[in-house]
Order: C-alpha cells, then sequence, then structure tokens
C-alpha cells in the first residue's frame, strides 16, 4: 500500500518553497528590497514625528517653539540644511524684473536689456531656472546665451542653439525654451541680473516682450545696426521682458533643533536610514491649515524611489 504525504510534511514543503521564492525575489533586485525597507522606516518615523508634536501641544497648549508654517529640517546643525524637500522641491517663479541700468549692447549680436531681480525673499538656492520666448526671423545659426550675475561680475550661459528655434511664433502662438543652471544664491546676492544675447551666428532672434501682462509677448529685437546702448526703438522703454527666472524651494540653512522640547514624546528624534544625522536628520516639518483641521505637516526629505512620504495630524 503506497503512502502519501502527511499533513506536517505538507505544510514543510510549503514553508521551505515560500522561503526560497522570498530569497530569490531579494536576490533578484536587492537594492528595491533595500530602497522599499528604508521607505518603510521613514514612515514609521514620519508618523511618531508628528505624534510627538501633537502630544506636545496638547500638554502645553501651545505651538512648539520656532515652528511656524516654513518647512525645516529637524535637527541640531547651525547650517547645511538647506534642501529641496516634498512639496518644497517644486519651483518658485520669480516675477518678471525690469531693466534699471543704461544698457551695454555688443556690436553683431542681438541682445535684450538687463532684467534685474531681488534675491533678499528668495529662498536659498543652487540653481535658476532661464525659460525665455524665442523667434528667429529667418535662418538662424550660433547659441543663444544667457548672462547671470550682479553688478561686479557675470558669466555666460548656453540657452539654447538657435538652429533649433522656431520661426512661425506670433503673439498668441509662440514657445518657451528652457535651461537651468548651477548657481547659488550665495554667489549672486541680494541682486542679480539676467540678459539674454546671440554671441554669434547668422539671422535675426526675436526676444518677445510682454508690454502688458496677461495680454501676451510682442515680438522685438535688437541688432547689431541700432545697438547703440539705449533702449530706443523698444514699444516700451521699461517693458516686463518675456522671460521667467525660477529657483528650486529649498528649506532654511538652519536646522530646527526641538530635540529637548521633544524627548518626553519620542525620545530620540528619528534619523533618515540613508542621509540622516543629529545635525541633519532629513525630516521636516511645518504648520498647516486643511479641511481635516490638521495642523502639523511632517515630510520624509529623504524619500527614494520618487515616492512621497510626509502625514499630517
Amino acid at each position: 500500500m503506497k503512502k502519501g504525504f502527511t499533513l506536517i510534511e505538507l505544510l514543510i514543503v510549503i514553508g521551505i518553497i515560500a522561503i526560497l521564492a522570498a530569497v530569490v525575489f531579494v536576490l533578484l533586485n536587492p537594492l528595491a528590497r533595500i530602497t522599499e525597507a528604508r521607505n518603510s522606516n521613514r514612515w514609521t518615523n514620519v508618523t511618531s514625528i508628528a505624534e510627538a508634536v501633537k502630544l506636545y501641544q496638547l500638554d502645553n497648549l501651545s505651538e512648539l517653539p520656532g515652528l511656524d508654517s516654513t518647512l525645516r529640517v529637524l535637527g541640531t546643525a547651525s547650517s547645511g540644511c538647506n534642501i529641496a524637500c516634498g512639496s518644497g522641491a517644486s519651483s518658485t517663479e520669480i516675477s518678471y524684473g525690469n531693466p534699471s541700468e543704461t544698457l551695454n549692447y555688443y556690436s553683431n549680436n542681438t541682445y535684450t536689456p538687463r532684467n534685474w531681480f531681488n534675491a533678499t525673499n528668495l529662498p536659498d538656492f543652487s540653481s535658476i531656472t532661464v525659460s525665455a520666448v524665442l523667434d528667429c526671423d529667418g535662418n538662424c545659426s550660433g547659441m543663444v546665451k544667457v548672462r547671470i550675475g550682479n553688478a561686479s561680475s557675470y558669466t555666460d550661459y548656453d540657452l539654447v542653439n538657435a538652429s533649433s528655434v522656431r520661426t512661425d511664433g506670433t503673439a498668441s502662438n509662440y514657445s518657451w525654451y528652457t535651461n537651468t543652471y548651477s548657481i547659488s544664491k550665495s554667489s549672486l546676492g541680494n541682486s542679480f541680473f539676467v540678459q539674454l544675447l546671440l554671441y554669434t551666428g547668422s539671422g535675426t532672434m526675436r526676444f518677445f516682450m510682454d508690454e502688458s501682462g496677461p495680454a501676451g509677448p510682442d515680438a522685438e529685437f535688437r541688432t547689431g545696426s541700432n545697438g547703440d546702448g539705449s533702449q530706443a526703438g523698444w514699444n516700451n522703454d521699461n517693458g516686463d521682458y518675456f522671460i521667467k527666472i525660477s529657483v528650486p524651494t529649498q528649506t532654511p540653512s538652519a536646522c530646527l533643533d526641538l530635540s529637548s522640547l521633544l524627548v518626553k514624546y519620542l525620545g530620540h528624534i528619528p534619523k533618515d536610514p540613508k542621509n540622516g544625522s543629529d545635525g541633519n536628520t532629513y525630516y521636516a516639518v511645518r504648520k498647516i491649515s486643511n479641511a481635516n483641521n490638521a495642523n502639523i505637516e511632517v515630510i520624509a526629505c529623504g524619500a527614494e524611489n520618487n515616492e512621497v512620504i510626509q502625514t499630517t495630524k
């Protein structure tokens, strides 16, 4: 008589198969599994921090000192905490600036006036994105440049190859051309300018100008033949030129130290499993107001795989 498997034997075999499947799964993509584990840990940490802040508020019937609507990284460091984080990593668009100096034009080149921007109220940033509406009148070649600097110095950067700029733009049908440059706020100071110019090549490059806000840009251009250092020839001498400047929003340079205030509720403030330290935990907190009556938001700034890890209480 043939003897079958017992229930215990079947359970043992099933268990072995499950273990082998899990091992194979990890071996196929170990980095992904590690990343998932770190993100899981971050979810736990943001929840713990949010609960600790809420408990402090309930016990003390007051807000935590230093906590406001600005997203701040938790930690003991007095500098180095300026990082792009969560929803704060979006770009802050700076309003169009007006030229404010006697212009220095360059013969045999196309250019626009310098647009000056006030940096004092901007967050710390390490890059600037410049977008401009351009149009080629004829066959254009060479490189459209963007000049970025302050009262004492400037640097020229490539914006776009002129041969790739469209030739049929109108005030209602136009194209933006965009590039990003590694420039820090500290290197520019309290004010900086952006200027577009075509150093070399042929054809006429039109730099669209927004004279009346939402009405849209008008085609305006300057060439070497009338590059006399004045603003004559522009429809609006102090117009807002159709250039957009944006910078990544970052947290302030100084971390927010809540360790002594939250020790009763949290013990030690958690650190990001990959990037965190006591000085910069890579967890950020701020006050909010929303329809669910939550007033605290905590974000894991070091989240991986483009996962958004944040919670509100």
